[in-house]
């Protein structure tokens, strides 16, 4: 079921297999581009996601460009949802978002390096 979307991402639940416990995941495919241009936007999604109280999934493995706003984001919605107790993961972190992540020193705020 798609909740929303850009043209870049979109936000499904999954329903062949990928549950934790009785639960469905929340996957957010964050697209090639998460920069300024799409923060506004995103973050909007995301609140809706959260509100949801399901566990979630990030699949960030398409990400090609992004910029300090998108690394912000990421960074405040994964520390919103493990505050929250809500079951969270990272999918397949692209290589250009654990450079971008390790140069401005977020690699290990945003749970890459464990």
């Amino acid at each position: 079921m798609i909740y929303s979307g850009s043209e870049d991402s979109e936000i499904t639940e999954q329903n062949e297999g990928e549950q934790v416990g009785d639960a469905e995941i929340l996957t957010v495919n964050c697209g090639e581009t998460l920069d300024i241009s799409r923060v506004s936007e995103f973050y909007t999604e995301l609140e809706m996601i959260i509100n949801e109280k399901k566990p979630i999934e990030f699949d960030v493995s398409e990400i090609e460009r992004i910029d300090i706003s998108g690394l912000q984001l990421l960074l405040s919605f994964y520390q919103k949802i493990n505050s929250s107790g809500l079951d969270f993961h990272w999918k397949n972190p692209s290589e250009n978002l654990l450079r971008s992540a390790s140069l401005v020193g977020l690699e290990g705020a945003l749970g890459f390096s464990e």
